[in-house]
């Protein structure tokens, strides 16, 4: 899928093809940004077999019957991907989002968000909790840590108690070259939901495991319309519209992305509520936390 769009027939988290499926569309911003292409306005009388209306960039919305996890049927290669993720959140990106989606702008609108939207560097204001709950599953805080997919770093858990090297996909570079490295720590936090294929990405970390006494540390949210999926039949119905975030995990859907990458998890994936006072406005919402380690470790 280097090169193209893919259209998924299965879950990206547990492979099942037990899945259900309905119409939805790109974010206008994610369509512009990535691709190029804009809404279109279909106009009377302009097509025959055509109602009038504004047509969008084409997606489905999957739901898997066995993990109950949602996803994006529409995957990007990765051209595509890169364009996005250029300058992500930098002025530009913001600015352009604040032209294309008015719900953006609106968010914006509030004076506490655009301040911190205009200033990056601010850590969120639950990394004590995150770190909290990682710490009671690790028997101690190694020397040195990787932070995959970590921008600028500033979220890092255990940041002040280790030396952290940052490999930061959104540039595609690293602070120092990673490759071949070992690592008895690896965090990827608020990285997987935007990941094309999850399990690659999480089967990459693993890789670069030192070996059994190794822990990755994840963090992924848990998207509102989530909250009754372990309950509700109907509840991925809500989905109509996919941005950046194109995996949605349920608990067992991210459980199940670590067995397929080779890992296990210590404990139960950790559902933790949270209220962000740096960036969402002081909002309450809800998190998932794990640690995993290899399942075989070569040798």
């Amino acid at each position: 899928m280097a090169n193209s769009i893919q259209l998924i027939e299965s879950c990206p988290c547990c492979e099942s093809l037990d899945i259900q499926s309905q119409p939805a569309v790109l974010s206008p911003f994610l369509a512009l940004r990535a691709l190029g292409v804009a809404p279109f306005e279909i106009e009377e009388g302009m097509f025959d077999d055509l109602d009038p209306g504004t047509s969008y960039f084409p997606s489905r919305t999957i739901f898997c019957t066995s993990c109950r996890s949602v996803s994006s049927g529409t995957r990007l290669g990765q051209p595509a991907v890169q364009r996005y993720y250029d300058g992500y959140q930098g002025t530009d990106f913001l600015a352009q989002r604040m032209l294309v989606e008015p719900s953006f702008r609106k968010r914006m609108a509030n004076r506490k968000h655009k301040d911190i939207l205009r200033r990056r560097g601010e850590t969120i204001s639950y990394t004590q909790v995150v770190e909290a709950y990682f710490g009671s599953l690790l028997p101690e805080i190694p020397t040195r840590m990787l932070d995959y997919g970590g921008g600028e770093g500033l979220n890092t858990p255990f940041a002040q108690q280790t030396r952290v090297e940052i490999f930061d996909l959104d540039a595609q570079m690293s602070s120092s070259n990673i490759e071949g490295q070992r690592w008895p720590l690896i965090s990827l936090l608020n990285v997987l939901e935007h990941a094309m294929e999850p399990v690659h990405m999480l089967a990459q970390a693993a890789s670069m495991l030192e070996g059994s006494g190794s822990r990755v540390l994840i963090e992924v949210p848990l998207e509102r319309f989530m909250a009754d999926c372990m309950s509700s039949s109907a509840f991925w119905k809500a989905k109509l519209i996919w941005t950046e975030h194109v995996n949605c995990f349920s608990p067992l859907g991210l459980e199940q992305c670590l067995d397929r990458a080779g890992m296990e998890l210590l404990a139960p994936v950790r559902v933790q509520a949270v209220s962000d006072d740096s960036t969402l406005g002081g909002e309450d919402y809800a998190i998932m936390l794990a640690v995993a380690r290899l399942k075989h470790v070569p040798g």
